[in-house]
């Protein structure tokens, strides 16, 4: 796919680690997204396969997802599947802000999310920070809090903080 030219169109790859509740998160994803038109209103789109080795336990995603931007915030929704013989499905709502700073390049961005999935619902808010390094290349930092109603399993998140940074490439 890289090179492939589709106006307005991206592939990136990004890589995570989190620090979430004193253990190590490893994530890495890949994206393609662009823009759409659906029934007149212009949308980004994106479609993304990602692969969590967290200490909740590992599993990966494959997920598509639609935004509307506003000038007050965007609204993301996401439908994603667990991709396993017995993975969950889910549609996570998304609500965040994009916020400029005096630092050049860099970009803060606040955001609450709430996954509605066939076997567990969830919190997260946060705010993560974007620092475009330029070339396609930008640098990432996370901070959120995490809550989901699982017991008793691997991934049960009990108001729990997270910390994380990454890189992410645009190709």
């Amino acid at each position: 796919l890289v090179g492939v030219p589709f106006k307005g169109a991206h592939l990136s790859l990004g890589i995570d680690l989190h620090d979430v509740d004193g253990n190590t998160e490893k994530d890495w994803s890949v994206a393609y997204a662009r823009p759409v038109e659906v029934f007149g209103q212009s949308l980004g789109a994106r479609a993304h396969f990602k692969t969590i080795d967290s200490s909740y336990g590992a599993w990966e995603e494959a997920g598509v997802a639609l935004t509307y931007a506003h000038n007050l915030a965007d609204l993301t929704a996401t439908v994603w599947h667990e991709v396993d013989s017995d993975g969950s499905y889910g549609v996570e709502i998304m609500v965040s802000r994009d916020f400029t700073t005096p630092v050049e390049n860099l970009t803060v961005t606040p955001f609450v999310a709430v996954n509605v999935a066939d076997e567990y619902n969830a919190v997260e808010a946060g705010v993560s920070a974007d620092y475009d390094l330029g070339n396609g290349l930008s640098a990432a930092a996370k901070v959120s809090y995490n809550d989901n109603d699982v017991d008793g399993s691997a991934h049960t998140l009990d108001h729990d903080w997270g910390v994380g940074v990454g890189v992410n490439y645009k190709f």
